[in-house]
């Protein structure tokens, strides 16, 4: 299980440093295109990360090298510059812009190119940049960067959100397919959080990837569509929610079944009321469709979204009277 946090809240925490520091390690014109290349190259490690409680000295660490990296190439001499005036000393991490520093946390950054930046203790003025600036500038780094990454193919899991008639949708896909969706209410962060530590880390908001699930709910929504063909990663359910869901996915369009009937359906007649618990922990409501499941008498009983998302929906199926 995962100890690190979604890399979507990571970027977010971090984006507005990283680019304030590499505006003053590259220049305004540059920071943006050795932002992403840093913010890639945590996209690339991060699974295998293992400071999770110091991200913020790991991620300026990368920085670090890749503004190294990038006047290296360019044939320039380094600029020297000192910590953004936010953060604590540390936030030059591998000592590149301070006296006494030393490049061997620095692997494959030969001495000399170290040697050039140490012994400076000052700032460029002419490339300080507000922090109103940097925020700005970095959240438009930070959406091209949600933009490309899904190209690179190291989003593990994709998300984006949508409107629908019961609310906003948060929607979560990986490789294998749709994992998760969220109502709007649901604590974003702990829906976040639970991506990373059942799926993986490397979680980021990047609505291209989930156009496809999107366009069929939406589909749905407006009537035009009364079954998904959509691939599902079931990795959040457990092997009995598994077997629940899987009776459940087999009610169509259209039709009620009781807790007791799917209970029955999976060899388990008598664990109705756990069944109801796996209905009630369904990661992918609407598409796994667990509001089609109801009492014995009838009773719109329980459900992840609240009843009447449930009332909602079964109206928009035709399984109850309009109101």
């Amino acid at each position: 299980m995962s100890r690190l946090p979604p890399f979507e809240r990571f970027l977010e925490e971090n984006r507005t440093t990283v680019f304030r520091y590499l505006t003053a390690a590259v220049g305004p014109i540059d920071a943006d295109d050795v932002f992403q290349e840093t913010f890639l190259a945590a996209l690339r490690a991060y699974p295998r990360c293992n400071e999770a409680a110091r991200l913020d000295r790991w991620i300026l660490r990368i920085a670090s090298r890749k503004a190294i990296d990038h006047h290296r190439g360019a044939g320039r001499r380094p600029i020297p510059v000192a910590a953004p005036p936010e953060r604590p000393t540390e936030v030059d991490p591998a000592g590149l812009f301070r006296g006494g520093g030393s490049c061997k946390r620095l692997p494959g950054i030969a001495q000399t190119e170290a040697t050039r930046a140490q012994g400076a203790s000052h700032m460029d003025e002419r490339l300080r940049i507000s922090t109103q600036e940097a925020e700005r500038r970095s959240r438009q780094a930070a959406e091209r960067f949600r933009a490309a990454a899904p190209d690179t193919g190291l989003v593990d899991v994709a998300v984006g959100t949508m409107g629908s008639p019961v609310g906003e949708l948060l929607v979560a896909v990986t490789p294998r397919g749709l994992a998760a969706i969220a109502f709007e209410g649901d604590d974003r962060d702990r829906v976040l959080d639970r991506l990373a530590r059942g799926l993986s880390p490397r979680v980021l908001m990047a609505a291209r990837a989930t156009d496809d699930v999107r366009r069929e709910l939406d589909e749905y929504f407006r009537g035009a569509r009364r079954r998904f063909d959509l691939r599902l990663d079931r990795r959040l359910m457990s092997p009995f929610a598994k077997d629940v869901l899987g009776a459940t996915a087999r009610v169509p369009f259209g039709r009620l079944a009781t807790y007791g009937e799917i209970a029955g359906r999976i060899g388990r007649p008598k664990a109705a009321r756990a069944v109801g618990a796996a209905l009630g922990a369904n990661p992918i409501p609407i598409v796994v469709p667990c509001h089609r499941v109801i009492g014995a008498g009838g009773n719109l009983t329980g459900y992840g979204g609240g009843l009447p998302r449930k009332e909602l929906l079964l109206r928009l199926e035709g399984s109850l009277p309009a109101a």
